[in-house]
């Protein structure tokens, strides 16, 4: 945690995790409705959830029923838990999506929180995957919501065209596994209160007045 009177916040996420999808929203909203907001630096960091997704888009259900052992209903029945999650947040949640590497778009991320729009455009590619967009993990739909958030397209093709950042983006995950994270999302509050998983905006509340009491 850097030197200031701010209460730092860090967070783990993936593009393609649907629990940081709702968790994202709950701690943001947790933040927006302490006071505090002002007083709060909320820090992305990348966390790549699936490894060995492919490159190419595959349904979620089939892809996650293969990945897992377990039968397309199973699937499914697990993804609507999420969605009732989402559901009851208000956030779009389409369960007929694609799934794919996230690891060109954490690195896209990674130049994003360089500019200072990271949360953004995690925000941004988020809601266009669980809206159900087919396009979302390609480079041209990449490129255009980057551009939208203010990064400059130059670095942004520059990215996406090559392998920079990819170091980044590993040892963003590294950090996060030497500080216990078994999955994502993952929250540090100031440097040493840790919340694991998608919490409740209830719960986010509690650990941010605590957090912000014994800093």
């Amino acid at each position: 945690m850097a030197q200031t009177d701010k209460l730092h916040i860090d967070v783990w996420a993936d593009v393609a995790c649907p629990y940081c999808y709702v968790g994202k929203h709950r701690l943001e909203t947790a933040i927006s409705r302490s006071g505090r907001q002002d007083e709060i630096e909320l820090e992305l960091h990348t966390f790549e959830l699936d490894a060995s997704a492919p490159k190419e888009p595959a349904e979620i259900a089939s892809y996650t029923a293969q990945k897992m052992g377990v039968s397309v209903e199973r699937a499914l029945e697990m993804d609507r838990r999420v969605k009732a999650m989402a559901d009851q947040d208000g956030l779009p949640y389409e369960m007929e999506r694609i799934h794919a590497s996230s690891f060109d778009a954490l690195r896209l991320l990674q130049l994003a929180k360089q500019h200072g729009v990271a949360n953004e455009l995690m925000s941004r590619l988020q809601r266009a995957l669980f809206s159900g967009r087919r396009d979302t993990y390609d480079h041209a739909a990449m490129t255009a919501s980057a551009v939208v958030v203010g990064l400059p397209e130059n670095e942004v093709r520059t990215v996406l065209a090559g392998d920079q950042f990819a170091a980044q983006v590993r040892r963003d995950q590294q950090a996060a596994l030497r500080l216990g994270a078994a999955g994502v999302p993952f929250v540090v509050l100031a440097g040493r209160y840790g919340v694991p998983g998608a919490g409740t905006v209830q719960s986010y509340a509690d650990a941010i007045r605590t957090a912000w009491e014994k800093r």
